[in-house]
Formats: structure tokens, sequence, C-alpha cells
């Protein structure tokens, strides 16, 4: 994914941050330019990915998890008891969604072109 590719999804999931009235902790490997700035409004903060995401997940303040459906992610976002939504393109992280959405603990895969 590119940097404008990432900037455009932040957009994308910031409207609907706002639309839903929800603040959202993004997460996401560095892409690119190193030097891009980390993307903040009101309602997304995008994190570094050093930032041990096992530990997010534990606070109460976290209502949900989204992500791309790595087996890691999803037991850790499972283990902490936090429903969960993937991103996922790979067939693997398909198959975690499929698996996830039929056990009543995630949302149906997300698309992350429309975040739908």
């Amino acid at each position: 994914m590119s940097s404008g590719t990432l900037d455009e999804l932040l957009q994308k999931v910031d409207a609907a941050a706002a639309k839903q009235q929800v603040r959202i902790v993004f997460q996401t490997r560095e892409v690119g330019n190193k030097q891009r700035a980390l993307y903040q409004s009101e309602n997304v903060l995008e994190i570094p990915s050093d930032l041990p995401y096992a530990r997010l997940f534990q606070e109460q303040a976290v209502a949900g998890v989204i992500h791309w459906g790595e087996p890691d992610i999803v037991a850790e976002s499972l283990s902490a008891g936090k429903p969960i939504g993937m991103c996922g393109t790979h067939s693997c992280q398909q198959f975690m969604a499929n698996v996830c959405d039929r056990a009543q603990v995630s949302l149906p895969l997300i698309d992350w072109r429309t975040c739908t």
C-alpha cells in the first residue's frame, strides 16, 4: 500500500468514524516515506507500528478491534474479549474473517477500498 493509498484509507475511516461518533486508534506498518507524519484528527489517531498492540486491546476504552486478519492479532483481540472486524485481502485473511464471522465474534469481511 502506498502512502497516498494509506492517507486515502485514513480519510475514509475518519469520515466513517465522524458519522458513527466513535474514535479510532489506527496502527499500521510505516509505509513508503519514513518522514510521513502520522494521521491525527478529532476521530482518528494513527500510532506507530512499534507500539505493542496487545497492550492496547486490554484497555477498557477499546470497544472493538479492526485489523488485517493476521493470526496473532486475531488471537490477541479475541483473548482480550473484543469484537473484531478484518480488512483482509489475502486468502488467509479472508478465511480468518469468515471463520470469526461464522463464530459470531466478528463483522463480515470489510472491503478496505471502500470501508464497507
